[in-house]
């Protein structure tokens, strides 16, 4: 009997070798061909929402979550839109208006007071009713809350398949403060979704299909992710030393070929053919199963998740908060209520004494040596502040409580990014505006917006 099992092993191992090898050959051709190849084949038939990527505490979607999850955490307000609290801490333990979800994880404050709270998350998920269970209103929470993945007002928005352009966003949006980024022009001729890209762009390093080798191109971009590109991306993040580690290739515990080596495919989109290859049989490469091990050693997936299968909002938000729920088991880097360094309220004060409403023009013009801009640059400044007024300032500040600030064409969120400065950088101010609090700014030569709540005083002749 023994002996019967042996031989019938060896002739399905024969028949599936071949079938390999045919499938190998179909494979081949169509890169020898650079045929058009789908990894998943499922169109993607509804509309992305825009999803504008801002600093934490100046994000006004969702007021109901907003206000019900800081009324729970204790969160106060201050200044004109500024926000401190367990979430708006870095891992620094200072206050920081433009905090991340990876940051509140790194806080065993907010682990104990939110998300291993039952009452809590039951409390804020009253607003929901009883359409939705526990688990889903935490994930839901969270991601409205930090903006993550794109979602319409009227539904929780997690539900859905996502696009490698969304879970690259989403990734980079949970990890990374909102910052200034020149976006690579071909790069963003991707895909019309401009604030996808901007976020997106930042994980260009980490994703398995490369840009650089056009794997990640107008297709593969806007179609869907399997779950197992969007583990690889984040070990790809956090475990570089580890990905190149070979004793991690049997952990995983699922059927697994070097199909680039055995098919031996060229470097032409070498992993887009190599990826429909492998779902369609599904073998896991041997790389991505390398990360798949990684992850479930680190408690990230279960093992014999199929990798496979296209990854929902729920699935990517729950591989995230895995992930950084595995990082802060090396030891949370602070387990504060409040952050350090919050000064502002005393300094707006301080600011508006003695001061009066002016004319935009009048004002800018006043401080006409200290710019640098063309004529039609100045008057794009006065379009774009058409309806704001502002109180005149004449007071050097330099930017602090954050390491690096994102300085706007406008004085709200509403306005594009223009660049970043560093902490430490001295600015004149010569305005604040009546209805968003921001300041007017003169720095590296040109007018520019931000919160004043980044600011502190220096001397005038420094």
């Amino acid at each position: 009997m023994k002996k019967l099992l042996t031989i019938v092993e060896i002739i399905v191992a024969i028949v599936v070798l071949a079938g390999c090898s045919k499938n190998y050959d179909d494979i081949l051709e169509k890169q020898n061909n650079q045929a058009e190849v789908h990894i998943i084949n499922k169109e993607v038939t509804w509309e992305i929402p825009e999803n504008n990527w801002v600093e934490l505490d100046q994000i006004n979607t969702y007021e109901e979550l907003r206000e019900r999850l800081e009324y729970e955490l204790g969160i106060v307000r201050f200044g004109v839109s500024s926000k401190n609290g367990e979430i708006y801490i870095d891992d620094n333990g200072n206050w920081c208006g433009n905090n991340t979800l990876k940051n509140a994880f790194m806080n065993k404050k907010f682990i104990e007071d939110f998300w291993d709270s039952i009452r809590t998350i039951e409390n804020i998920s009253e607003i929901f009713g009883n359409s939705m269970g526990y688990e889903k209103a935490k994930y839901t929470i969270i991601n409205d809350y930090w903006n993550i993945i794109p979602t319409n007002e009227d539904s929780c928005g997690i539900d859905r398949e996502l696009t490698r352009k969304e879970v690259m966003s989403a990734i980079n949006r949970a990890n990374c403060q909102v910052e200034f980024r020149e976006v690579d022009d071909e790069f963003d001729k991707l895909s019309s979704n401009k604030n996808i890209n901007y976020s997106a762009y930042g994980e260009i390093d980490n994703t398995y299909l490369r840009f650089s080798n056009n794997e990640l191109n107008s297709d593969t971009y806007n179609s869907l992710c399997t779950i197992g590109e969007a583990v690889y991306e984040i070990v790809n993040k956090y475990w570089k030393d580890e990905i190149k580690n070979k004793e991690y290739d049997n952990v995983y515990g699922y059927k697994t070929i070097d199909i680039i080596k055995e098919a031996g495919l060229g470097e032409y989109k070498q992993r887009e053919y190599e990826m429909s290859y492998a779902v369609k049989n599904e073998v896991c490469p041997a790389l991505m199963n390398r990360a798949l091990g990684i992850a479930s050693v680190n408690g990230i997936i279960d093992e014999g998740t199929a990798w496979y299968e296209s990854v929902t909002g729920e699935q990517l938000l729950k591989i995230l908060t895995k992930t950084f729920e595995a990082l802060s088991n090396k030891g949370y880097a602070v387990n504060k209520k409040f952050g350090d360094n919050v000064q502002c309220v005393a300094i707006e004060e301080d600011i508006i004494e003695d001061t009066k409403d002016t004319d935009t023009e009048e004002n800018i013009l006043k401080y006409i040596s200290e710019i640098d801009m063309t004529t039609e640059e100045i008057e794009d400044t006065l379009k774009k502040e058409s309806g704001y007024t502002y109180i005149d300032i004449d007071k050097w500040m330099e930017v602090a409580y954050c390491y690096w600030l994102n300085i706007r064409t406008g004085p709200s969120t509403d306005y594009e990014i223009l660049g970043s400065v560093p902490v430490g950088t001295k600015c004149h101010i010569i305005g604040i505006c009546n209805e968003t609090g921001w300041f007017r700014i003169i720095a590296d030569r040109k007018i520019v917006y931000q919160c004043g709540v980044y600011f502190k005083p220096i001397d005038e002749d420094k």
